[in-house]
């Protein structure tokens, strides 16, 4: 079994969230319950190995509130219904393109060497029309950064997100059982995300691997770890 710590603190607006409705759930259970029982074993391709190795240790992440928006031709935006301007950012990618970053983060970290990678949840009935989200993969053991469901939209026009929707999957890259420790966001934890986050400013087209490197030498991920233990809740 690995310990994996989380938290969805957000330090990216002064809105608390600690009561918003956010959930990690596994995405194969949720499928079992969603769907039902098979009517013979011939259809159930829920216990086909190759989905259920596939899914193994991937798990959703909810959305706590709706988002409907109007993005317009000049990057403004129309609220359609609630006002979470503190929750949303846009950035001009081209003159076709451009990123809204969706600021409900999940931050996780692990004393064991595993990797995750967060993709868009593909197996959800929700379709986002002209925007996909975008995938990254990092190590949760080197590097301690939120994971924050970023969307590349193309055209202009409207965009939702209903609450309780699945934001975007992450599957865990090992075998063993996730058991998910929630914690609560120090100030040293704070600093140590801002750090990372703003490393990648200065220091442009630093691979992963370097900054694992420069993590681990500046020996942070001990000091992560040892204030995350601290503020388990």
């Amino acid at each position: 079994m690995i310990n994996v710590y989380w938290s969805k603190y957000n330090m990216f607006t002064e809105n608390m969230n600690y009561m918003m409705d956010i959930s990690i759930s596994p995405v194969l259970s949720s499928l079992h319950k969603k769907i039902g029982n098979p009517v013979q074993d011939d259809v159930n391709w829920l216990g086909c190995p190759a989905v259920t190795n596939l899914l193994k240790n991937t798990f959703a992440f909810t959305n706590p509130m709706t988002l409907d928006i109007k993005l317009n031709s000049n990057k403004t935006i129309d609220w359609l219904d609630n006002n979470l301007e503190d929750y949303i950012s846009v950035r001009e990618y081209s003159d076709k393109n451009v990123i809204l970053d969706y600021l409900v983060p999940l931050s996780l970290f692990s004393e064991n060497d595993i990797n995750i990678t967060l993709s868009q949840p593909f197996l959800s009935n929700k379709n986002l029309n002209n925007a996909h989200l975008i995938p990254g993969q990092f190590n949760i053991s080197n590097w301690f950064r939120p994971l924050i469901p970023s969307y590349s939209i193309y055209d202009n026009g409207r965009f939702t997100l209903d609450k309780g929707d699945d934001l975007f999957y992450v599957k865990f890259d090992t075998d063993k059982k996730i058991n998910f420790i929630e914690f609560y966001f120090t100030d040293t934890l704070k600093d140590i995300v801002k750090s990372s986050l703003e490393i990648k400013r200065y220091k442009k087209n630093t691979s992963l691997q370097d900054l694992y490197e420069k993590f681990n030498s500046q020996r942070i991920n001990k000091i992560a770890i040892k204030e995350i233990k601290k503020a388990i809740i």
